[in-house]
């Protein structure tokens, strides 16, 4: 038969990468058949590579829905830096005591939100050499864990959601 919608639970469950990549294969040339497919997963990068759009449920109902790349894009970015200290040494950089430095080869990278990557080049303009800056993407994943503490947050204090 010819189906406008196709129903899957778990697809890839259970399979090596040849198969996982195969049903992969698969649902993409239903999507570009035109078809509607619909299914559940617990491993997220597998949604995210595949699907356009989805929805969070959380304890049986829909948490948050819509574009991925809407979902993923929402709240404030993380700026992921890394520098050569030019002076000093890292305890002369100034940083919110918060903030986690790796170190690697002589070089440190810190991952920061805007505005606090605004502060730390202002406040290290003569202390650092940025060697990289680029913005860190959150994932599918880390959007699917902020809902469900978001939704037992709310479930602690008692409000319906």
């Amino acid at each position: 038969h010819d189906p406008d919608v196709i129903l899957l639970d778990e697809p890839m469950s259970g399979l090596d990468p040849v198969g996982r990549a195969m049903v992969r294969d698969i649902i993409l040339e239903e999507q570009a058949a035109g078809r509607t497919v619909f299914f559940c997963s617990h491993v997220l990068s597998d949604v995210e590579s595949i699907c356009k759009r989805v929805a969070i449920l959380v304890g049986g109902k829909i948490q948050t829905q819509g574009k991925i790349s809407d979902l993923i894009e929402s709240g404030e970015k993380k700026m992921v830096c890394v520098f050569q200290i030019q002076q000093g040494s890292i305890e002369d950089v100034k940083l919110a005591p918060e903030v986690d430095t790796v170190a690697k080869g002589g070089l440190w990278q810190v991952v920061l939100s805007e505005t606090a990557f605004g502060t730390f080049i202002r406040d290290n303009t003569s202390n650092i050499s940025i060697v990289d800056v680029r913005i860190q993407r959150r994932s599918l994943e880390e959007l699917f864990v902020d809902a469900v503490q978001e939704q037992r947050a709310h479930s602690e204090l008692g409000v319906l959601a």
